[in-house]
């Protein structure tokens, strides 16, 4: 990884809760105006952010409270831990992984950053960024832009 990534992500870890919320609010606000900007409807832009949500608490197979926390506060979601849960299961699943990389792929270097904010926070809501979603941001940040 990435040394400079892995200093961000060390930082974003450490950093507080309330921290986290506001820095992955200000991340998704700033992938929905790209999303937005490249003729994604409002729609759209909400179900891809439950995809990428799942995409990221799938990535350690472990899905925390801490996660969906921030999740609901963030979004201003309802929805229950367990509904949640349900949202994020199967997002481990190889088929899956690839189409939500089949998409990240046209990602502008902006938007994908922002993803990359967003997830990072998501997944140290619960105190500790795994190997496996260190892993998930790396790839993310690898990912050729078909665009490009």
């Amino acid at each position: 990884m990435n040394p400079a990534v892995e200093s961000t992500l060390k930082d974003v870890c450490q950093s507080s809760f309330e921290t986290k919320v506001g820095t992955a609010k200000e991340a998704l606000s700033r992938l929905a105006r790209g999303l937005h900007d490249g003729g994604v409807s409002n729609d759209q832009i909400k179900t891809l952010f439950v995809l990428f949500t799942r995409l990221f608490v799938s990535g350690d197979k472990n899905c925390s409270r801490e996660e969906y926390e921030l999740f609901r506060i963030v979004t201003e979601s309802n929805m229950t831990y367990d509904e949640f849960y349900e949202m994020t299961n199967g997002g481990s699943d190889a088929e899956f992984v690839e189409h939500c990389f089949e998409f990240i792929s046209i990602l502008n270097r902006d938007d994908r950053i922002a993803l990359i904010i967003y997830g990072a926070c998501l997944v140290s809501a619960d105190g500790v960024i795994t190997y496996p979603e260190a892993e998930l941001v790396d790839r993310i940040l690898e990912c050729k832009n078909v665009q490009a």
